[in-house]
């Protein structure tokens, strides 16, 4: 119920105040599972990622986060999803496993953690993991300008923003183990998309 209401007031002021120009939101599918895989360069880019799609997006946080009183109540209620402090992902991973075998959206960072320098880094191999055992279409989103939106001496900066949803990749099933050769070639070929689609922009 929170969310219902309070996404489109936060999507119209985040729109408006920077100004975002968002490219192929139709790819995204009305129904069904899907990976939203996208470059991560500041943490506005897990705000915005979460009100690309008409329908609601699992996202992940930190677990301190959690931890803060109304930040925690709010990120309960929107879907998002507890990272441990620990880095283990095994939970993580179950979680959004099972999110995608219902038939939900899934958002996540394929690199693991911000790029301090704005340059793509090495992915982790978590999101071609999961698409192979769900067998979900990875859709590749650009993002640019967020990085930036602050400065020291500043609160927020209306700079704006760029977001590009590529074409869906699909991986293909997989039930049993992943070998790490092809877990890496799939992963390359998330990042080769979302790089391809940065470097159009």
């Amino acid at each position: 119920m929170l969310y219902r209401m309070l996404k489109p007031l936060v999507k119209r002021l985040l729109w408006a105040f920077f100004r975002v120009d968002l490219i192929g939101a139709e790819r995204i599918p009305s129904e069904g599972p899907a990976i939203l895989a996208a470059n991560h360069v500041s943490w506005l880019d897990a705000i915005l990622l979460a009100l690309v799609a008409d329908r609601p997006i699992h996202m992940v946080a930190k677990q301190e986060l959690f931890r803060i009183p109304v930040i925690g109540f709010i990120l309960r209620r929107a879907y998002v999803m507890e990272a441990h402090r620990d880095g283990s992902d095994y939970v993580l991973l179950r979680r959004a496993l099972q999110l995608l075998r219902d038939g939900h959206l899934v958002g996540l960072f394929p690199e693991g953690t911000r790029s301090r320098t704005g340059q793509l880094q090495k992915p982790r191999g978590g999101v071609a993991l999961l698409a192979f055992h769900a067998n979900a279409p990875v859709i590749p989103v650009a993002v640019r300008g967020t990085d930036q939106v602050y400065e020291k001496g500043w609160l927020w900066r209306p700079r704006p923003v760029r977001m590009v949803v590529g074409q869906p990749l699909t991986l293909g099933q997989r039930r049993g183990r992943v070998g790490r050769q092809e877990l890496n070639e799939a992963s390359g070929r998330i990042m080769g998309a979302i790089s391809s689609l940065l470097e159009a922009m």
